[in-house]
């Protein structure tokens, strides 16, 4: 019986080519683990404008060349980091390890008329990655298959997950109503990262967690060294609550170096992808993505910076709700 689920599975993934589908979400080389979709969406409401809302994914995105497969990571602290696949350098679109740093827009669409389109590559050159769209745009309607939730989660029930864009993030972190008290940095189960509270957080909700945990809460700190959340059984169903009640967690992920595949740098970095261009000047193509950097930028948050679209970053997708 086991046997044959494993080949019913197998068979799944080949009908569906590789993307994620309304039975299949994850996988590994070993077995083949059912989730259904709401299990992958998390319960937080985080405003993007005063109509919309979003709700994240429950892990970053990786990739898996071998099989031609997307996946959420299985937990929101999971990171690749400095291991292979990210730091595979030979064979990559067959390579058999997950990938989670990505060039800007490398969605898998090869018709999107850019050269750089594969989530494996590591090509140097940043004026290949796509969209060609003037600084300061988003992806639109018009070319939103460079957006990994647009191109890869297209189907039924999956539909609908997209790249936050820099105003989005800019409202979340600056603008929405207690935006500062409703993040900090610090450290879940021993990794480095940031905490994004929803909208209507209230801490009342898991005060006796808190305490069993001797969890201090510091809103807009810098400093990985606050906000500490133990891996024990008490940092444990602290967790468990606080991701219950829609928190986000954005592990540190590090950076790829721009045309390499065997080093992933800055370990303490938090760099997410935005969907937004930055500057377009010969080939010093850019974008913004989300970051943090305690190794650089000692005393101050940036919300977003311009990054080479050459560079590996990570990708948390969401879903928005709202007009």
């Amino acid at each position: 019986m086991k046997k044959f689920l494993c080949m019913f599975s197998l068979l799944l993934l080949c009908a569906y080519g590789g993307r994620i589908n309304a039975q299949t979400e994850s996988t590994s080389s070993a077995t083949i683990t059912f989730f259904r979709t709401p299990a992958s969406l998390l319960p937080g409401h985080f405003s993007v404008s005063a109509t919309k809302y979003v709700r994240f994914a429950k892990g970053n995105l990786q990739y898996l060349a071998s099989q031609n497969l997307w996946r959420f990571a299985e937990n929101q602290w999971t990171v690749i980091g400095n291991e292979a696949g990210n730091t595979v350098a030979v064979s990559r679109n067959t390579q058999s390890d997950w990938i989670d740093l990505f060039g800007w827009g490398t969605s898998g669409c090869s018709t999107c008329g850019v050269t750089n389109y594969q989530p494996w590559t590591t090509s140097a050159t940043s004026a290949q990655y796509g969209p060609t769209i003037s600084a300061g745009t988003s992806w639109t309607p018009s070319n939103t298959n460079f957006d990994w939730g647009v191109y890869n989660f297209n189907d039924g029930p999956n539909e609908g997950y997209n790249t936050l864009s820099k105003a989005d993030w800019e409202y979340i972190l600056k603008t929405r109503v207690s935006a500062a008290t409703l993040y900090g940095a610090g450290k879940l189960f021993g990794v480095n990262g940031i905490f994004i509270l929803p909208d209507t957080w209230d801490w009342s909700n898991v005060s006796s967690q808190v305490t069993a945990a001797a969890f201090e809460w510091t809103s807009s700190a810098l400093d990985y060294s606050h906000n500490i959340i133990p891996s024990n059984s008490a940092g444990e169903a602290l967790w468990e609550a606080m991701e219950t009640k829609g928190a986000v967690f954005l592990p540190c992920t590090g950076l790829r170096n721009a045309g390499t595949a065997e080093i992933v740098t800055q370990l303490t970095a938090l760099r997410y992808w935005t969907s937004t261009a930055a500057s377009t000047s010969s080939s010093t193509y850019r974008a913004y993505a989300l970051y943090l950097d305690k190794d650089i930028n000692k005393d101050t948050w940036t919300v977003v910076s311009e990054t080479s679209r050459a560079a590996g970053c990570a990708v948390r997708l969401v879903q928005v709700f709202g007009e």
